[in-house]
């Protein structure tokens, strides 16, 4: 799980930075979507540890490597997805799952052009001033 999570990020963080020479561009390649977490659960200590790592991360990487690169994180929750289809595939799980996201703000699970669009948004002109933020994007999951 560290090795995965921690790992994975720390082996594609760039070497120096390589900004256009006098440009005045930003260089938006490095800007990093991960997951992460807010919640900790029992038996979760190593899948706790390395998403605050993650977090930790990002917040150093825009450090050191701004004002040309910005370097964010993006905290999704639950995604339906292909990969994520056997939760609704099984009855008990889909009301369970159901229930669940019942009783947060948004009322339902993310789809994937929503989290699209928060990492459209970090990439974009619009998020210039947006360096080192972990963006949640749960539906309200971490806050219900």
């Amino acid at each position: 799980m560290l090795d995965v999570n921690v790992g994975g990020t720390y082996s594609h963080v760039p070497g120096p930075p390589v900004r256009p020479a006098g440009t005045g561009e930003r260089d938006h390649r490095d800007d990093r979507v991960d997951r992460g977490h807010r919640l900790s659960h029992a038996g979760g200590f190593a899948y706790t540890a390395s998403k605050h790592a993650v977090i930790g991360m990002t917040k150093s990487i825009a450090a050191d490597y701004g004002p040309g690169i910005r370097c964010n994180a993006v905290l999704p929750g639950l995604v339906r997805t292909p990969l994520t289809e056997y939760i609704w595939e099984d009855g008990q799980g889909a009301a369970a799952m159901d229930a669940a996201f019942k009783g947060t703000p948004a009322g339902r699970y993310a789809t994937p052009r929503e989290l699209g669009d928060a990492v459209l948004y970090l990439a974009s002109d619009e998020s210039s001033f947006v360096y080192g933020h972990s963006l949640v994007v749960d539906g309200g999951w971490t806050i219900s």
